[in-house]
């Protein structure tokens, strides 16, 4: 009776364990398509940003990684790239790895999250030229992005607009740029990551498959 009892209970933990396994075994590997947004903002660097998205789709990414270092570039192009992260299915982390400047900004804002590194800066927006009309534009798209994302848009329009100023990051009259730790604190920055290893950890993704989009030839000539 005790070794039936025993076989039973043997039989009956593999019949458990045998399909989790089985399960488990099945989970694909998680998997990060990673692109460098890096100088100029323009037609060239969105129509990089959007075959890059292309990438991740046809790999079944989990995430975009988007490393960015500018100090701004074209509004109609950041705009572009400012909608395909916004409308992106697949979920967006932006890494400011030096500067989000001017439409650099506009681009950091349109993501899910964002992590700064150490040294880094993001705003100083006000468009050029600077006249009623393209501050009163691009201060509603920059207050329209954050609030969509969950950031304080008050915040975004300060960016743009010196004559708002921020209570102890900028008086009115001056352009809001904010350091690492000064975004993380008004919360346009997660956290600050020391490198691409922090943030992915940072995110749930650490041990992910990595994929780095190349820029081809023919992103340069959009």
């Amino acid at each position: 009776m005790k070794l039936f009892r025993r076989i039973f209970l043997l039989v009956l933990c593999l019949a458990v364990w045998i399909p989790f396994s089985t399960t488990a075994a099945e989970q694909p590997a998680s998997s990060v398509v990673a692109v460098t947004i890096k100088g100029e903002i323009d037609g060239g660097q969105s129509a990089l940003l959007h075959r890059a998205f292309q990438e991740a789709q046809k790999n079944n990414a989990q995430a975009m990684l988007i490393e960015l270092d500018t100090f701004g570039g074209l509004v109609d192009a950041a705009v572009q790239m400012r909608d395909l992260i916004i409308d992106s299915p697949i979920p967006t982390i932006c890494y400011i790895k030096n500067r989000a400047w001017s439409a650099g900004a506009l681009i950091a804002l349109a993501h899910q999250s964002i992590a700064i590194a150490p040294g880094g800066s993001i705003g100083a927006a006000e468009p050029i030229p600077t006249t009623e009309k393209t501050v009163a534009a691009l201060k509603a798209e920059f207050a329209a992005t954050a609030n969509k994302t969950g950031r304080n848009p008050r915040v975004a329009e300060a960016m743009v607009d010196k004559s708002l100023g921020l209570p102890g990051y900028a008086e009115p009259g001056q352009i809001l740029a904010l350091t690492d730790y000064q975004a993380k604190e008004v919360g346009f920055a997660d956290f600050v990551a020391v490198d691409r290893a922090a943030v992915l950890t940072q995110y749930g993704f650490a041990g992910a498959t990595v994929i780095e989009y190349q820029p081809q030839w023919t992103d340069r000539l959009a």
